[in-house]
């Protein structure tokens, strides 16, 4: 039978048009390879059983494709009955594996990228590296020695809560690395990929109260700060709280209460006490980032860190009631969890509950129950309505996957207030916060002070948004989160509260990208009529997420349109004076797209709606003015030239009122506001042309002309003083700098916005 099973191989293969016949050993080919197997084996522990098949749907989505099975305790084990009386399936020498275990596994030791690994006495060695095993957990994905062409993901921890924890957020990895979570945050990093073999530390803020013993890193209380704990004491029944420097006592009262009230009702649903819980709570991000969710909860230690701002809206307690309905239940679906955590944490209790119900973007009821819909909707749209239909299936004793169409009847005859209209500045002066600005941390929030101290009245949070999974670059581990920006809604959430707390208003400028580290998503060519309704479904839905986010955290614009390029032209110019039918047709498409996203936003949000274009000069292009609160578009004109900088600077703001005087007349037709939004320029020696001019782009390395620059922008301020508009700077550079980010700082930086931005 043996000799005639490679045959049988060939014509599995064959029939999958999957051919493992890559052989290198990068992530890459490993990736290639686990595609082309199309099957993954997974080894693990029978306590592990239900958790682990629980994420057998989602695991199979990766690497184009899998077969998932749960093979049981080992790879030569036989067969046998699971947990669930299922029987246990055999391993397949053409399946990738993915291995949970205990860190003396035997397989485990043997791995080379583990040779430093020694549990002893409780304590888990890694080299010089010290820390309790019970509050550990490995994550490792390296070349599988049974099988040297697939990857083998590895999942170790001697604490059960610790590697059940580890589920939700795990997937079939193929870049080859390692990761050491402690307490449920990472702590140590092995970069295979590129030949390391020593494990550093990710984040020594990330757990601190660390010392050295010989060499050893020691790791104690979780919440630990250089700058000293502010110890709030008791705050509810079973819970303590303790913060750094900068939480509002009253604040974090108020939120135990949240928490305290989720637990009960999470208590309701698993039949046991909750037992007692430690909250620590930060007012800002750490310099790593923080995960996309608001808190943290970490079960087996019973700690949960909050990101609480002040002024900053909270989770009600969401996230801790999720963590403890999954200790109870890990084999719960993803849907479940969430709908019962949204229940417990009250959402469903909301005055807008109607106004969320009957929301032109409400997710369809099989949405409801179906475990990836939070990766299509705005979990403060869909929180809120799954909530509901656990609390409408408890009062009745109804199961939720039964009662759809019942519950879609009591959806219909929901009511809410709206929410108060919100003014907001018709000529804000300001700058743009994006991602690499560090929105929510120390950093970010000295920006803020010093865009203030400038002037500045209005900050901008631009941030990105992908409905496509991020693939990880084939990591074994990611946080999931419901739809959001690529950052994390977290810290935009966290900037929005630092900023308002300033006295600057704020405003959301979200952009949709195809993939996310790609472009916008409309850059990509769209032909036919299924593609382009998935640009316009990406866009209400996007633009449904920013219009909740904002009316969340106290924003007070919500901005669509800009980097969405052609897509935002809904009139045909002189050109096409007798359009073919094609044309006509796209432009339809066009207008109703824009429409239903509008739409989408005024049911979301009574602040201003505002549109952008990419340039002040495509205004005539677009006939839908009326719809929205003002005028935005982008001026990033090219200064390149031979006079190499001699026009003079009243010169320059001659140029600057010249070219903007078709915007500001558009504009005044229309009885809107103008913004220049964003703007910026080149910080090129070669800057001497007039605004507007043609161009292309600076070739080599022209240095920096900071003087140059400055007058630039000076001009600019002018041009938008003269004409009443608004001004919202887009990455000003200075010496080669983000004024936004590091270089916001300085007094350089300090003394050019207030030029620019002067009233």
């Amino acid at each position: 039978m043996l000799r005639h099973s490679w045959v049988l191989s060939l014509l599995l293969l064959a029939a999958c048009d999957r051919r493992l016949e890559v052989r290198e050993t990068g992530s890459l080919a490993l990736g290639q390879n686990l595609y082309r197997a199309g099957a993954l084996d997974v080894e693990g522990p029978e306590f592990a059983s239900l958790a682990a098949q629980a994420q057998f749907a989602r695991w199979g989505s990766y690497a184009g494709g899998l077969d998932v099975r749960w093979i049981g305790g080992g790879a030569d084990a036989p067969r046998g009955s699971t947990s669930r009386g299922e029987v246990t399936q055999p391993a397949r020498s053409h399946a990738g594996r993915m291995l949970l275990c205990d860190f003396s596994a035997g397989e485990l030791a043997s791995l080379p990228a583990a040779g430093a690994l020694r549990e002893e006495g409780g304590q888990l060695h890694l080299g010089p590296h010290l820390a309790s095993a019970a509050d550990c957990c490995l994550i490792l994905v390296c070349i599988d020695p049974l099988r040297d062409h697939l990857p083998l993901t590895v999942v170790a921890g001697s604490n059960p809560k610790r590697l059940l924890s580890a589920l939700p957020n795990l997937r079939p990895g193929w870049r080859r690395e390692g990761l050491v979570f402690l307490r449920g945050r990472p702590w140590l990093r092995l970069d295979l990929e590129r030949g390391g073999s020593e494990w550093t530390i990710v984040d020594r803020g990330t757990l601190p109260g660390s010392g050295s013993d010989e060499g050893r890193s020691v790791h104690g209380d979780l919440s630990h700060s250089g700058d000293g704990l502010v110890d709030h004491g008791q705050l509810a029944p079973n819970l303590t709280g303790t913060s750094e420097p900068g939480v509002s006592h009253a604040e974090i009262i108020d939120y135990g209460l949240a928490c305290a009230a989720a637990l009960k009702r999470a208590a309701t649903i698993t039949g046991e006490p909750s037992g007692a819980w430690r909250i620590h709570a930060s007012s800002s991000v750490p310099a790593v980032g923080w995960p996309a969710e608001l808190a943290q909860a970490d079960e087996p230690t019973r700690t949960l860190q909050v990101l609480l701002p002040p002024g900053s809206p909270t989770d009600g307690g969401r996230n801790l009631a999720w963590a403890v309905l999954f200790a109870n239940q890990p084999a719960s679906p993803a849907w479940w969890l969430d709908a019962m955590s949204a229940w417990c944490a009250g959402l469903h209790q909301s005055e807008r509950l109607g106004l969320l119900a009957n929301h032109p973007e409400r997710p369809t009821l099989e949405e409801l129950i179906t475990d990836d819909a939070s990766g299509r909707h705005s979990p403060y749209l869909l929180r809120p309505l799954r909530a509901e239909l656990i609390e409408w299936c408890r009062l009745r004793d109804r199961d939720p996957e039964t009662s759809l169409a019942e519950f879609g009847e009591h959806l219909a005859g929901l009511h809410g207030g709206e929410p108060a209209s919100i003014e907001f500045q018709a000529t804000p002066r300001g700058a743009f916060l994006r991602a690499d600005g560090d929105p929510g941390s120390r950093a970010g929030r000295a920006a803020l002070e010093n865009l203030f101290a400038a002037g500045a009245t209005t900050i901008a949070l631009a941030y990105d948004l992908c409905f496509d999974p991020d693939p990880g670059q084939g990591r074994a581990w990611q946080p999931q989160r419901a739809l959001g920006s690529v950052l994390g809604d977290a810290s935009w959430l966290a900037a929005s509260a630092q900023a308002r707390a300033l006295g600057l208003e704020v405003q959301l400028w979200p952009t949709v990208l195809a993939s996310h580290s790609g472009v916008p998503s409309s850059r990509l060519v769209r032909v036919f009529d299924e593609q382009r309704k998935d640009l316009y479904d990406q866009l209400a839905a996007s633009t449904t997420h920013a219009a909740l986010m904002a009316e969340a955290s106290g924003a007070r614009v919500v901005s669509i349109g800009y980097d969405l390029g052609q897509s935002l032209v809904t009139r045909l110019d002189e050109e096409h004076s007798e359009p073919g039918e094609w044309q006509l047709k796209a432009q339809r498409v066009k207008r109703a797209g824009w429409t239903r996203a509008i739409s989408a936003a005024r049911a979301s949000f009574k602040g201003g709606v505002v549109l952008a274009t990419e340039d002040i000069r495509r205004f005539d292009l677009i006939d839908l003015w009326p719809e929205v609160d003002a005028l935005a578009g982008g001026l990033f004109p090219v200064f390149e030239g031979t006079d190499q900088g001699q026009i003079p600077l009243w010169r320059l703001k001659e140029l600057f009122v010249e070219h903007l005087s078709p915007a500001d007349q558009r504009a005044e037709e229309l009885g809107l506001p103008l913004w220049i939004a964003p703007s910026g320029f080149r910080a090129t020696l070669y800057a001497a042309r007039g605004p507007g001019a043609d161009g292309g782009a600076p070739v080599g390395g022209n240095p920096v002309n900071a003087e140059r620059q400055a007058q630039l922008l000076e001009a600019l301020g002018h041009g938008a003083r003269v004409h009443g508009a608004g001004l919202l700077v887009w990455k000003l550079t200075s010496e080669e700098r983000d004024l936004l980010g590091r270089g916001l700082g300085g007094e350089r930086a300090r003394d050019l916005l207030r030029t620019v931005l002067a009233p």
